[in-house]
């Protein structure tokens, strides 16, 4: 029986959290391949080339924030079906979770220390 491995695409604007996330992906799912974006646009185009199993995906960027990217993703018939987990380290209000929840997120999650504790 072939395995098949999960496939993360994580987009944020901070190397330093995709090194996190990175590092908490490779613990919490071992032999995971871990795909990672600086930008929106980098992340739809590699999103659109990869074929990731889930996307993780910061609200706060410059350029394209993270509910846009959600709503590009899920206005495209080819990858709306690949769940968007919204990561922040940012404060988070009711409104927030409602736009990416809106956007077409599975989920909002906000962890209160560091991104990927």
């Amino acid at each position: 029986m072939a395995t098949s491995t999960l496939t993360v695409l994580a987009i944020d604007d901070r190397q330093d959290d995709l090194t996190l996330a990175i590092d908490f992906l490779a613990r919490a799912f071992p032999g995971s391949r871990v795909l990672t974006a600086l930008n929106g646009a980098r992340g739809i185009e590699l999103e659109l080339a990869e074929d990731p199993d889930v996307i993780l995906l910061d609200a706060v960027m410059p350029v394209m924030d993270g509910f846009e990217v959600c709503r590009r993703l899920k206005a495209d018939q080819r990858v709306q079906h690949i769940p968007v987990v919204f990561a922040t380290g940012l404060e988070t209000s009711r409104e927030s979770r409602v736009q990416a929840l809106g956007a077409g997120a599975k989920r909002f999650s906000r962890s209160r220390s560091t991104k990927w504790n």
